[in-house]
């Protein structure tokens, strides 16, 4: 598949912003807000960084459950010590972002916080346009493993398509967009024979002593190059600043 360099920098400009708007909104999270509160505040700041909306309702966990919830609660509250979970995709007229953080709030960061940062850095190093999409899950399944910990298979990851301003899907973006990563071909979790060539939206999450938790990244796989859209170098894969932990 060929991305044309105007698509390329769409998406890289996106996710570099979504990126600020994450860095922007982290050290506003105080003690005693709700889930529902803070995915207000990512909607009150979202236009500030040239969005349209979010392609999903941002995701805000507060020590989530591996198990069936209905969504974000008004009853669930910040406290010290939760185990926090965002992820957003802020889109625009061309692309979307894709980015996501966990982090122990005011508390000094716990071991699985790290395992689910570093299951996303090793995702994304190891995907590459000689690997196969179903490639990715097996990896993640077998980093989990050897880690001592779980993967959450409902989903890794979708394909990432841009807004062609054209036809149907130019009408009815970013639906058209939601939903095309619905289906089996584009998503990551299933045992797909497709080449890693394109956009990816990469975001494992991990499930842990009752917790499910993850971080959330865009990626770039050509045969010419491989790296991370919305920053500098592949070092700084899931690092974010204002997180208000210890």
């Amino acid at each position: 598949m060929s991305i044309s360099t105007a698509v390329i920098a769409n998406f890289d400009r996106d996710q570099h912003n979504a990126i600020r708007l994450m860095n922007h909104c982290l050290p506003m999270i105080q003690h005693g807000m709700s889930e529902t509160a803070v995915i207000e505040l990512f909607e009150e700041h979202v236009a500030s960084f040239g969005f349209l909306g979010f392609l999903r309702r941002p995701v805000v966990h507060f020590d989530h459950r591996p198990t069936f919830r209905w969504g974000p609660s008004s009853n669930r509250i910040l406290t010290k010590g939760a185990v926090v979970q965002l992820h957003i995709q802020p889109y625009s007229n061309e692309a979307f972002g894709n980015t996501g953080v966990s982090f122990t709030f005011d508390a000094p960061t716990i071991p699985i916080v790290t395992k689910a940062r570093d299951l996303c850095i090793a995702t994304s190093t190891f995907a590459g346009h000689t690997k196969k999409s179903g490639e990715l899950i097996v990896f993640a399944q077998s980093w989990a493993t050897n880690h001592r910990t779980e993967l959450d298979q409902e989903s890794i990851g979708h394909f990432c398509f841009p807004n062609s301003n054209a036809g149907l899907f130019g009408q009815l973006w970013p639906n058209s967009m939601r939903g095309l990563t619905q289906l089996r071909r584009y998503q990551l979790q299933w045992f797909n024979p497709r080449p890693l060539d394109g956009i990816y939206a990469i975001h494992p999450d991990i499930r842990q002593d009752n917790r499910r938790l993850g971080f959330a990244e865009l990626l770039l796989v050509t045969p010419e190059e491989r790296r991370v859209l919305g920053r500098e170098s592949m070092t700084d894969i899931c690092t974010f600043i204002g997180a208000p932990t210890r």
